[in-house]
């Protein structure tokens, strides 16, 4: 239930604001909301990531998927700067997993998996993608059209995660 109020809370804030950075507490979302309309129809031009199902199990770098799928291109216009520390962030892969129709992957820092972890939601309906990053006992928030509600237990996942990082 926290995480349904913890979402619907930052989907609220993040809607009302016009910033490009959206602070709650410790979480920044990053979102320019000025480019949400071209965002939409460039959206359509996208590679479907609905087939992307059919590698669940597998590793998304070491198995070249990132770029298979045009996902990286993706990560880099939606993470901007901070895609060069996803690429250092994104060492010790978690293979691939689904729950719904939801796809999402971890990773952390290779050889220092506690000071940066990765949460990778992928929307295989709405095509789109969600990045977590927890660094430095903040949690950095990635939306490429709109934020993807957690289920239970990714929820978990994303609690684990920050709360791990909130130790260090």
């Amino acid at each position: 239930m926290k995480i349904y109020l913890f979402v619907i809370l930052l989907f609220s804030v993040a809607m009302s604001c016009k910033n490009k950075n959206n602070v709650i507490g410790d979480i920044t979302s990053h979102r320019n909301i000025d480019q949400t309309t071209a965002a939409k129809s460039e959206k359509a031009a996208l590679q479907p990531l609905d087939s992307l199902k059919n590698d669940v199990g597998k590793k998304l770098k070491a198995n070249d998927l990132f770029k298979k799928y045009g996902i990286q291109s993706r990560l880099k216009k939606m993470l901007g700067k901070d895609f060069k520390n996803f690429e250092e962030g994104w060492g010790e892969e978690s293979p691939l997993k689904k729950e719904l129709e939801l796809l999402y992957a971890t990773s952390c820092k290779k050889d220092n998996c506690s000071s940066l972890k990765i949460l990778l939601i992928i929307d295989i309906l709405t095509n789109n993608l969600n990045v977590y990053i927890f660094q430095y006992g903040t949690i950095k928030t990635y939306e490429e059209y709109t934020i993807i509600g957690l289920t239970d237990s990714l929820g978990t996942i994303f609690e684990k995660m920050r709360d791990a990082q909130s130790s260090h």
